[in-house]
């Protein structure tokens, strides 16, 4: 799950995805 996907972020934001 390191791949920032755009379902992701809306599901949970992840630490990963908040430094995209």
């Amino acid at each position: 799950m390191l791949s920032v996907d755009p379902n992701a972020k809306s599901r949970d934001v992840t630490p990963i995805s908040r430094i995209n």
